[in-house]
């Protein structure tokens, strides 16, 4: 593991800030790989402070090396084939806090008993559903 820190520091510095982003994004998706993960989901209606529970969850998360994942369309969107998801980063759970509305999509959509499976949980390596 030590080593690959060392190589992705050097990678870092061998880029210019413009690509940086780009960089960024793609040892953000090799670390992802990596680690254990947690789902948030909204399920039900509005509620307020939503983007500060989702974001508050994504960075103790996320300081503790899990990968954090954001499902949107709540429990509508969890047993689906190709569920529509989105990989939080330290940025972007701090960057929902100024946003309106809810950073998720959010769905009152409850399952029932024969749609349930584990595909998506065993696939991305879930720990934790919040």
């Amino acid at each position: 593991m030590l080593k690959s820190i060392v190589f992705f520091d050097v990678f870092f510095f061998v880029f210019s800030e413009k690509n940086l982003s780009l960089h960024t994004k793609l040892i953000n998706k090799i670390f992802l790989l990596m680690n254990p993960s947690i789902v948030i989901l909204a399920g039900g209606g509005p509620a307020p402070g939503i983007n500060t529970v989702i974001s508050t969850v994504a960075k103790t998360f996320l300081k503790d090396g899990y990968r954090v994942i954001g499902l949107h369309e709540g429990y509508k969107n969890l047993f689906k084939e190709n569920p529509k998801f989105i990989d939080m980063d330290f940025l972007y759970a701090d960057q929902i806090l100024r946003m309106g509305g809810s950073a998720l999509q959010m769905s009152r959509y409850k399952p029932k008993d024969e749609e349930f499976n584990t595909d998506f949980f065993v696939k991305n390596d879930v720990r934790l559903l919040v």
